[in-house]
């Protein structure tokens, strides 16, 4: 579940990230400092950092929202690959990151 609200959108400029993903039925998490944040009121995030699922579909959906921003430089298979850390900040303080690749034994 995403909540929109709280300190989720937490800079002005990234609730328009939040609501378009959230309106692409995009699966992404909050991770780094301002999840931290949302449960620990007293610790500062300085920018918003989410993890995003990296399969074709998800990265289609993701691309299709940073696009409505006018957020370019994207394709619909941008998001699904690996290890990936995107910054937008441009217009936005907040990265758009995929897991990295397991470790080979």
């Amino acid at each position: 579940m995403n909540r929109i609200g709280d300190n989720l959108v937490h800079f002005g400029a990234n609730e328009n990230i939040i609501r378009g993903l959230v309106d692409l039925g995009a699966r992404f998490v909050v991770i780094g400092g301002l999840a931290v944040a949302w449960h620990c009121p007293e610790r500062q995030a300085d920018d918003m950092d989410l993890l995003v699922e990296p399969t074709l579909e998800n990265s289609t959906r993701v691309f299709r929202a940073l696009a409505r921003l006018g957020l370019t430089g994207f394709s619909a298979e941008s998001f699904a690959h690996l290890g990936l850390q995107v910054p937008l900040k441009q217009n936005h303080y907040a990265e758009l990151l995929t897991p990295e690749p397991s470790p080979r034994a």
